[in-house]
């Protein structure tokens, strides 16, 4: 990415079974991540998710894949994503996600793990984008997000 923006996107994503989302977001401001798909922002999605370990919560019915994490301004997160992507089943995500947390060797990074689904039963994924919950062009020009795909 070259400039400042609120939401990362991939299109033409080759149709694959299995994908795998590598993402370096680095915040201009305060940052909430969620992840959507296709450009899907109807309540087709539900996950659970837990912080550094802490008790889960989750979401039903929702219009994205919250909570991935949120970061400080000038702290950096990155995310890795395992997608199960088969045309005509529920979408399985298994996100794995970290943040700087603050600078220096004395602070511990944050840990994030989700667990999700989108209920999409017709489509394939060809599309990921990584959205700010918050008003504002808060993903640095340094962001980034990468998509892979395996099986035909």
């Amino acid at each position: 990415m070259t400039v400042a923006a609120a939401t990362l996107t991939v299109t033409g994503i080759e149709v694959r079974k299995n994908l795998m989302v590598q993402i370096k977001l680095i915040a201009v401001n305060n940052i909430g991540t969620r992840l959507r798909v296709n450009g899907d922002a109807t309540a087709s999605y539900s996950f659970r998710y837990s912080m550094n370990g802490a008790a889960h919560a989750t979401g039903a019915s929702q219009n994205e894949l919250s909570n991935m994490d949120t970061s400080l301004a000038g702290q950096t997160e990155y995310h890795v994503i395992y997608i199960e992507n088969l045309q005509d089943e529920e979408k399985l995500f298994i996100c794995q996600g970290m943040g700087s947390n603050a600078s220096g060797a004395g602070t511990a990074p944050k840990r994030r793990e989700l667990f999700g689904k989108w209920a999409n039963t017709s489509n394939s994924i060809t599309e990921v984008n990584v959205v700010d919950y918050y008003a504002g062009n808060n993903f640095a020009a340094d962001s980034e997000m990468t998509v892979y795909g395996s099986g035909e």
